[in-house]
């Protein structure tokens, strides 16, 4: 075999062919330098998100079902009772999707420990927490209409208890739940008869 003869570069001894380009590193979006993440920690929040992760799908699901498989019933005779020109299933299909995109966040966020996806997870879940507590503050100022209104559908439901099997299912199950039986008596069953 015989010697190449190849042209050295006159400041490092290399050709300009051989030398390397630097080896660029992305940069980790992780826990600041020093930091330490607790494991226990790390992968609790990850698997408790895991499960709000399939709560989520299953919320979806159940929307996504209500949307294909029901058409009409009750719960059309809710919205158009309060004027809600919305099928009620969509709110399923908008919180089942809040809580699968957040605890995805959650979930990558804690096991990449990408403080960007947990920054956004955290001020989401603060977000809702105060959207929370301002409906519970509503529903007790506006106490009075919130009233009215369930009055007004419970008896809707007891007028129209044989006309529909979902409003009877859901007539039973609401009296069986709270162990009582029409809006304030079982008398009140006496306008149906």
């Amino acid at each position: 075999m015989a010697y190449q003869n190849k042209p050295v570069h006159p400041e490092g001894g290399k050709s300009h062919s051989q030398q390397q380009a630097p080896i660029r590193r992305r940069r980790r979006l992780g826990a600041p330098p020093g930091v330490e993440v607790s494991l226990c920690t790390k992968y609790s929040m990850f698997f408790m998100n895991v499960l709000f992760w399939i709560l989520g799908a299953a919320i979806l699901g159940f929307g996504i079902w209500g949307l294909i498989a029901k058409n009409g019933g009750v719960i059309d005779a809710i919205a158009e009772e309060e004027q809600v020109k919305l099928d009620p299933m969509w709110m399923f299909v908008f919180v089942g999707s809040l809580i699968f995109t957040l605890a995805f966040f959650g979930c990558i966020g804690a096991l990449r420990e990408n403080t960007c996806m947990l920054k956004f997870f955290a001020y989401s879940v603060i977000l809702i927490f105060l959207l929370e507590i301002t409906a519970g503050v509503l529903g007790y100022v506006y106490q009075e209409k919130v009233v009215s209104i369930l009055e007004n559908y419970v008896n809707k439901t007891i007028l129209s208890y044989y006309d529909d099997t979902d409003t009877q299912y859901i007539a039973d199950e609401m009296h069986q739940g709270l162990e009582c039986c029409g809006i304030y008596e079982p008398n009140d069953w006496q306008a149906n008869m």
